[in-house]
């Protein structure tokens, strides 16, 4: 067994435990979906690796997987409403930020009109 095996292993007991409660509730996932999650981690880890090229592969536990894991947190959840207000309000301030920007002010500058 490796250490990576025995760490998520201990990291699944806890949660069954209850000890990663708030972690969990930041995350927005049940305890089933968080051993899901593990369990999947777990079982990718022993499939074998993907070559891209030969001196480069990954594992499909150790990459793949958590990529996976980001995007579905990462997918905002509520009513339509809610997203779009979200969405609404960060573009509003990246637009905001890069209007004060000494660097985008240079570039709008350039630009002729």
């Amino acid at each position: 067994m490796t250490i990576g095996l025995i760490l998520l292993l201990i990291a699944g007991i806890l949660v069954l435990l209850g000890v990663g409660q708030r972690v969990l509730d930041k995350l927005r996932l049940t305890d089933r979906q968080a051993l899901f999650w593990m369990a999947m981690i777990a079982a990718g880890g022993f499939l074998p690796d993907i070559r891209v090229i030969d001196q480069f592969r990954f594992n499909i536990g150790g990459a793949l997987i958590p990529l996976a894991l980001s995007v579905y947190l990462w997918i905002p959840r509520g009513n339509a409403r809610a997203v779009w207000l979200r969405r609404s309000a960060w573009a509003r301030r990246c637009t905001r930020w890069a209007g004060s920007c000494r660097a985008s002010r240079r570039i709008f500058r350039s630009i002729p009109r």
